[in-house]
């Protein structure tokens, strides 16, 4: 069987898995980051009148905090984007690999088994379809004798 190199199989779909993704991670990461950024504004407010131990943890905060957060964040954005990208050629790829084959029948008029990559997901799919269609096959060999 012929390997599939390409990370976008169906782009159409992918993009839109990606994207719904994106913004499902964004939307909370933005609101953390607003609820931070006013915690530490609020907090400085309280240091301006005049408690040394709460400016020491405001300065430590305001120089290293905010550089983590955004490398965490960034980084984690990242790891599920690659998550996504990987899941979601998981997913369309054997709905590529079954489109395919269902073109191959219908040009060929012969049955022709669904196998999935190892690490696709819907190995279940293939295996009741390969089922589905021997038992066509039989019965259709059976009729014509």
């Amino acid at each position: 069987m012929k390997r599939r190199h390409k990370l976008l199989i169906n782009s159409e779909v992918q993009f839109k898995l990606f994207f719904f993704i994106l913004i499902s991670i964004l939307i909370p990461t933005g609101l953390c980051a607003v609820f931070m950024i006013s915690l530490l504004i609020n907090m400085a407010q309280i240091s301006a009148e005049g408690e040394t131990a709460i400016q020491f943890i405001i300065a430590q905060l305001n120089q290293n905090t905010i550089w983590v957060l955004l490398a965490g964040i960034a980084s984690l954005t990242a790891l599920l984007l690659a998550w996504v990208l990987i899941s979601s050629h998981r997913l369309v790829g054997p709905l590529y690999r079954l489109e395919k084959n269902l073109d191959d029948m219908i040009e060929h008029h012969k049955i022709i088994p669904v196998f999935f990559r190892k690490n696709d997901y819907m190995h279940t799919v293939a295996q009741k379809l390969n089922q589905l269609l021997s038992e066509c096959d039989f019965k259709e060999s059976s009729s014509e004798e």
